[in-house]
């Protein structure tokens, strides 16, 4: 099976971060230069044998947006999926995710880097 996928830009190796605290953690920041990044999907993994709440946010610079909220079952996973695109042009933007248990959850970011979407952020 095959899937296509209508976007500009260049697919990029995947982002993931285990949560080992129960405080806020960045999962992927926009680099510099002059690409915007198309999240496409954060997908999270527990680990653990109960179920585990996550809270992902999104920081324009200065502020965090709630995006998503789940509970996670026991030993599965969840997925975020939206197109949201991130830009270091103006502020470095980024992606924040809480989890109320340290140490069983992994976010992984999948994302495209585009050079055609640069200054449409401001």
């Amino acid at each position: 099976m095959s899937v296509t996928l209508p976007l500009s830009g260049q697919v990029q190796s995947p982002v993931s971060t285990v949560l080992t605290t129960t405080n806020q953690t960045d999962i992927f920041t926009t680099p510099a230069g002059p690409a915007s990044q198309k999240i496409i999907a954060v997908h999270f993994a527990n680990e653990h044998t109960s179920a585990v709440e996550i809270t992902l946010e999104w920081n324009d610079g200065s502020s965090d947006y709630t995006l998503f909220i789940k509970s996670i079952p026991t030993k599965d996973s969840v997925t975020f999926e939206s197109a949201i695109l991130l830009s270091s042009i103006s502020a470095t933007q980024k992606l924040k995710v809480t989890a109320d248990t340290a140490n069983v959850i992994t976010a992984t970011v999948v994302f495209v880097s585009d050079l055609g979407a640069q200054g449409r952020v401001s």
